[in-house]
Order: C-alpha cells, then sequence, then structure tokens
C-alpha cells in the first residue's frame, strides 16, 4: 500500500512538472509570436507589397518578411498606431497561460466579457483620439493614424458634438475601457503615486540642496569667469577692428573728397571764391586739364575697387547678383535639365525691381525718426495725465514697438479701460500695451507712416538669394527683418483672409518668388483658377503641368494622377535609397551618364528628373461646398498626409474662413495656416484656433502660425502689382514659347 502511494505521489509530481514545462513552452510561443509581430510593425515600409495596394518589388524592406509586411499594412490600416496594440495582447495572453488563469476562463467563458469589452473600447476610443487629434502625424502609414476604425468612431462623434465634446468622450471611454481590462483602479493609482511622491519628497529635497545647488552655483561661477574673460577678448579684438577700419574708411573718405569733380557745397563757398582770383593769375593749360582729370577718374575708379576689396566675404555684393545672367540668356526648352538652377533673366529682374503701381500708399515712405516717435507717445500720454520715459524704440515698417516707464506708479488693474484713450489720444485704432515689469510696459501700435514692403526689395536680400529653390518670399516681421518659408519644412499651406484683392495680391507675391526662383524644368504648377477665373492671368505660363482648371470636375482626376505620381517617386526614391526629392535630384545629377544608341545619338539611361510640382487652389470653398466634396477630400488627404518628401505641395486659399469651408480634416492635415484681416473673432478661431486676426490692420498684415509653436507670428507680406506680375509672365512667356502640357487622359 505504502508502493501505490509512492508510485501516485510520483505521477503527480510527473505531471505537474509536464504540466509546467508546457506552460512555459506556450510562453516562450507566444512571447516571440509577440516580438515578430511589434518587429514587423517597426520596420513597415510602405512600398512593400500589402493588403492595401498592390505591385512589383524587388526587395521586401519589411525585417518579417512577405507575411510581415502583410500584417503590418492590414493592422496599420484598420487600426493606425494602435496596432502596436496586438503585440502586447499576444504577449499578454502567453503570460495568463503561463500562469495557469487560463482555466478560469475556459471553466467560467462570462469572466471573459469585462476584458473584452474593455479591449474593445480601449482600442475603438485610442483610434479615434489618434483620427482628431494626430491625423497629420501618419504620414508613412496606409491610411490614417487611427486607422479605418478611427475614421468611423471619431470623425463620426466630431460631427456631432465637435472636436472638444468628441475629445471628451473618447477619452472617458479610453479610461473606461483601460478599467475593464486590466482592473486598475485609477483612484488607487493616484494614491500609490502621491503616497511615493511625499516618500521621496524630503530626499529630493535634501539632496538638491545639499549637492545638487552648491554644484551647480560652483559651475555657474566658472561659466561666469569663463564668459567674463571671453567677453573682454572679444570686446578687446572688436573694438580694434572697428578702429582699424574707421581709420582706414576716413582715409579713403578723405583721398575722395581730393578727387571729386562735383560742385561744392553752400558752406565751402566763400572759401572757393577766395580762392579764385589766384586761380585767375595762373595761366591755364587744357592739355593739363584734361590730364589731371582723367587721372581724377582713374584714382576715383582704384578707390571704389579698394573699397570693394575690403567687403567682408560673407557680404553678396547685391549688383553681381541682379545681373548674373546676360540680357541674351533666355529659359532652356522644356525637358533639358541643367545641373543648377537658373534664377531669372534680367529683364524679368528689371520688371520687378521697378516702382511698384497702383498702390495706395507710395512705395518709398520716409520713415519717422526715432525721435519724432518719443515725442508723439510723450504729448499722447501726457494729454491722458501721465508722464513716461521711453527706454528702448523698435520701429517697423507697419509697427512700431516701444518700451516705457511710468514715472508716477501706474495701476495696472486699470489697463483695458486706458488703452482705448490711449488709441484715441495716439489716432490710431488699436494699441497693444502689455505689462513686463512692475510699472514697465510693452507697447506696439501702428506706424504713423506705414511703409510698402516691395517684392524686388525682398529679391535683393542676401537671405533669398542664399535660399533654396523650392523657397516662398512672405515678406519682413515686425522689426524689418526679411521672412521665408521653405516648402521642404512647410510643405502645405492654407491662407484665409475676407479680402479678395488682399488675398490674390499675397498668393501672387507667394507664385511670382517661385517663379523667379525656378526654371519650367524644376518646378510646375497645377493652377485651378475656378469659375470666377481668380488665376486666369498666368494663362500659358511654361511653368504650367496641365491647363488652367475652371471647374471641379476636371480637376478631380488630375489630383488622382497627382496621388499615383506620388506613390511614383517614392518608388523611385526607395530605388535609389533616398529619403526625399532633394536628394533624388541630387543622385540623378550626378549619375547622369550619355551612352551611345545605334543612330550614334547620346540617349540618357536614368530616371526621370523630379520637379517640384505646386498645386494652387485660391478659392477652396468651390471644392469643400461642390457635390463631389467628398470625391475631392480623400485625393487631397493624400497628399497633405504623404507628399511631403515627394516635391508635392499645396496652397489654399479661402474669401469665406468658415467652418464648413476650413474643414477639421483641412487643418489636422495642413497645420500650417496664414490669417489675414478678418471681420470677426469667429472666423479668427476657425483659422487659427484663436483670436488675433480680426485686429489686423489688412493690406498684407498677417498672423502665421506654424506647426508645433501654438503661437502665430505677426508677418507683414511683401507687395507685387498686377502690372509688374503680368510684365513677368508676358516676358516668361515669350523667353519659353508655347508650353508644354503633360497629357493626363483621364483629365481630358
Amino acid at each position: 500500500m505504502s508502493q501505490a502511494r509512492r508510485q501516485r505521489k510520483l505521477n503527480t509530481a510527473t505531471q505537474k512538472l509536464i504540466g509546467h514545462g508546457l506552460r512555459e513552452i506556450v510562453l516562450i510561443f507566444f512571447c516571440f509570436m509577440g516580438l515578430y509581430l511589434f518587429v514587423s510593425l517597426l520596420t513597415y515600409y510602405p512600398l512593400d507589397p500589402g493588403w492595401s495596394h498592390s505591385g512589383q518589388v524587388e526587395e521586401v524592406r519589411n525585417k518579417g518578411g512577405v507575411a510581415g509586411a502583410l500584417f503590418a499594412d492590414i493592422f496599420f490600416y484598420l487600426f493606425g498606431f494602435f496596432a502596436y496594440l496586438f503585440p502586447i495582447m499576444v504577449g499578454y495572453m502567453g503570460w495568463m497561460i503561463y500562469k495557469g488563469r487560463h482555466h478560469d476562463i475556459l471553466a467560467e467563458p462570462k469572466n471573459l466579457v469585462v476584458p473584452g469589452i474593455g479591449f474593445i473600447l480601449t482600442l475603438s476610443a485610442g483610434c479615434g483620439l489618434a483620427i482628431v487629434h494626430f491625423a497629420s502625424e501618419a504620414v508613412l502609414l496606409p491610411s490614417h493614424a487611427g486607422g479605418i476604425l478611427g475614421m468611423v468612431v471619431g470623425k463620426s462623434l466630431q460631427g456631432v458634438f465637435s472636436q472638444l465634446g468628441a475629445t471628451l468622450l473618447l477619452l472617458a471611454l479610453f479610461f473606461t475601457g483601460v478599467t475593464l481590462l486590466t482592473g486598475l483602479s485609477w483612484l488607487k493609482l493616484m494614491d500609490t503615486l502621491g503616497f511615493h511622491t511625499l516618500r521621496f519628497m524630503p530626499v529630493l529635497e535634501k539632496y538638491v540642496l545639499h549637492q545638487f545647488v552648491p554644484w551647480l552655483l560652483h559651475q555657474l561661477k566658472q561659466m561666469g569667469l569663463m564668459i567674463r574673460r571671453v567677453t573682454v577678448l572679444i570686446y578687446t579684438r572688436v573694438s580694434q577692428f572697428l578702429v582699424e577700419k574707421w581709420a582706414a574708411f576716413q582715409e579713403r573718405r578723405q583721398n575722395r573728397w581730393e578727387y571729386d569733380d562735383g560742385e561744392e557745397d553752400e558752406r565751402d563757398l566763400s572759401d572757393h571764391q577766395e580762392k579764385q582770383p589766384q586761380e585767375a593769375k595762373t595761366p591755364e593749360n587744357p592739355e593739363k586739364k584734361s590730364v589731371s582729370g582723367a587721372t581724377r577718374v582713374a584714382k576715383k575708379n582704384e578707390l571704389m575697387e579698394t573699397e570693394a576689396d575690403d567687403l567682408p566675404a560673407s557680404r553678396p555684393i547685391l549688383t553681381k547678383n541682379i545681373n548674373m545672367l546676360e540680357d541674351g540668356a533666355s529659359l532652356k526648352p522644356v525637358g533639358e535639365v541643367s545641373n543648377s538652377p537658373l534664377i531669372a533673366s534680367v529683364s524679368v529682374k528689371k520688371a520687378l525691381l521697378a516702382d511698384p503701381h497702383g498702390l495706395t500708399l507710395p512705395a518709398h515712405v520716409p520713415a519717422v525718426q526715432d525721435s519724432v516717435l518719443i515725442e508723439w507717445l510723450k504729448s499722447a500720454f501726457s494729454t491722458l495725465g501721465h508722464s513716461i520715459q521711453v527706454r528702448a524704440t523698435h520701429p517697423g515698417p507697419v509697427l512700431v514697438g516701444f518700451e516705457i516707464e511710468f514715472d508716477s506708479t501706474f495701476n495696472s488693474a486699470e489697463l483695458n479701460a486706458f488703452i482705448p484713450d490711449l488709441a484715441t489720444a495716439l489716432s490710431v485704432n488699436r494699441v497693444k500695451m502689455i505689462e513686463t515689469a512692475p510699472n514697465h510696459f510693452a507697447l506696439e501700435l501702428p506706424n504713423p507712416n506705414r511703409q510698402i514692403i516691395p517684392l524686388a526689395q525682398l529679391f535683393n536680400s542676401a537671405l533669398w538669394q542664399q535660399a533654396s529653390v523650392a523657397t516662398l518670399v512672405v515678406g519682413q516681421n515686425s522689426v524689418g527683418e526679411t521672412v521665408l518659408l521653405e516648402l521642404n519644412r512647410v510643405p502645405h499651406l492654407i491662407i484665409a483672409g475676407v479680402d479678395a484683392e488682399e488675398c490674390h495680391t499675397f498668393l501672387d507675391t507667394l507664385l511670382v518668388s517661385l517663379l523667379v526662383k525656378n526654371t519650367p524644368e524644376y518646378l510646375r504648377f497645377v493652377l485651378f483658377s475656378g469659375e470666377k477665373q481668380y488665376l486666369s492671368h498666368y494663362h500659358d505660363i511654361p511653368h504650367l503641368l496641365v491647363p488652367l482648371i475652371e471647374d471641379v470636375a476636371t480637376l478631380l482626376p488630375i489630383l488622382q494622377w497627382c496621388v499615383k505620381e506620388m506613390e511614383r517617386r517614392y518608388r523611385l526614391m526607395a530605388k535609389h535609397h533616398v529619403r526625399n526629392i532633394e536628394r533624388y535630384n541630387e543622385v540623378w545629377l550626378h549619375n547622369q551618364t550619355e551612352v551611345p544608341n545605334e543612330q550614334g545619338d547620346s540617349v540618357k539611361e536614368q530616371d526621370d528628373f523630379l520637379p517640384y510640382l505646386v498645386i494652387v487652389i485660391p478659392e477652396i470653398s468651390e471644392l469643400t461646398l461642390s457635390p463631389m466634396n467628398q470625391s475631392i477630400e480623400e485625393p487631397i488627404s493624400q497628399l497633405t498626409q504623404k507628399a511631403r518628401a515627394a516635391g508635392l505641395h499645396l496652397i489654399l486659399a479661402t474669401q469665406f474662413p468658415s467652418i464648413n469651408v476650413i474643414t477639421g480634416l483641412l487643418k489636422a492635415n495642413i497645420p500650417t495656416r496664414i490669417a489675414l484681416k478678418v471681420e470677426s473673432k469667429t472666423e479668427s478661431r476657425h483659422i487659427l484656433g484663436q483670436l488675433g486676426a480680426e485686429c489686423l490692420l489688412g493690406q498684407g498684415d498677417m498672423l502665421y502660425l506654424s506647426p508645433g509653436t501654438g503661437m502665430p507670428v505677426r508677418l507683414h507680406g511683401a507687395y507685387v502689382s498686377r502690372q509688374e506680375t503680368e510684365q513677368l509672365l508676358t516676358d516668361l512667356r515669350k523667353r519659353a514659347g508655347d508650353p508644354h502640357y503633360f497629357s493626363i487622359p483621364s483629365a481630358e
């Protein structure tokens, strides 16, 4: 009997050992399977074969092979970034089986209902939040950040509850789902975090006060000594350099006065009259006089060359940059690509460098002196019974900034009531006044002599001449610095304002800056002129990819072709192992070879050169309010999400900044937006998500919102007249001849 008992115990121990080994095997299998799925998702490549698209590829880039590429494509398409939740769930299932919890689930299947509901809620709410807030991050995914599930959930709730309501509801569902799935108590979690915070706070405080702060003070002291030494050294060197340059300048100036043939100033007239009798006594020698005159001219030219040589190397000589092409230069015919882009011909430059025509204000308004501005400001404050000291002035072309200090104590609680009175005293529409310190304020008001910013003036700046080909000229900031936008960093742009002329002038500024910088080989346009012929003056220019588009039905197939062209470009870039169009074109130009064919001619055995493709829609309300809205929205969304590196860029504008025109999907996919002057605070919110555009001054005054900042920047747009624009376009047509349109069969 004892032997039977020992045999039974042995069998039980053997069964436990076998069962434990099987659970370990299942745990290892599930863990490695979850790791395989995670690696497949992590190494997803858009051009690999997948469920959402088809095509032949030479090499599968996904580390999981064909199966991994198919899995990643399906799950990213359905769930977006939340596809990473499934590898975690696979590993968690293996852990549950290892711990033996699966017996409880199999014995009582109802135990699986609550975690299942929690998983579904977590997945659905997470995908919906990704669509509502992170749609623009899914550049390389097959669909959206939240996938098809996120589109169904997020867009449905956003259409019913608005963006804020949908966000709050989805957050509530997400936390509820996490609680049901994991059994996590959020209150207990907060208690635990609070307990450990209170526990370790004294230790951290002791470490900071007794170790970190003394070490930091010692480092700051050493850094201060080093900065002081460097400052003294720089001050000594700069002072010596300035003294030498000033002495050289005075010497050249003295020599120039000696050889100057001009008339004498009125203050030297008496000396000139005293010298006349002595000169009359000397017999005049015509030959000697002519020789001395030629000598003076030669010495004067020599001095001018010396001055040009003394300029620092980093400062470009603008006259050479403007006239870098000869008068006989012309645009190359379409189809031939040079190694570097042409800037523009001299006649086009002269057309733009002419004085602007048709302006409300003169092109060159004399700037007001700082002393006049200070007296003007002090007089206005004295009228209101306050005495101030102006510590600094920051004059700009449109706005003037002041840093002021009140002589007596000023009650900042009365600031909102004081600002309208100050605006009335200064005779301006709006004044911005912010307290920076007790009794110190920063003041911003319109320039009494507002200056127009000619576009040609910005073309002379060194910043523009050194910029890349895909660069837009915007204008200047509040202190008069040139502002440019690179399409490589700001791939798409939304422009909105209620003044039609202001919007069209700003669009002309952007398009002209691209035309001057690029030939048709480097840049092509797709222009939607619309029913009102907004861009009719751009007809038949050589940069057009297709003729001007006048109706939405013609625009739709062209946008669909642009999506296919984007995918083709990505395949070409993958073939050459590059990540963007700039690097691809560099490789193309570097590897360009010519091989003789049977007829003895030379042909290029390379892929196509890829020009930038800019799609301009001057009035997006014609698209969003048209019956084909849903069909148009899909290719535009695909382009705004994925076309950044492929060289396809969209510039969208509207005069009706309402929620039906600038939709939530557009704002999510195009975070870079420019607001011109609008009429109401609601319109400003539709464009920027905040107030401010209703207080702009018009005539190119704008707020620029860049992605990731959340705070718009005040800019002042450059001006190019319609006459200058048409003159440039006429010159381009004469030089390039008839345009070479790209044949798109479906667009015919």
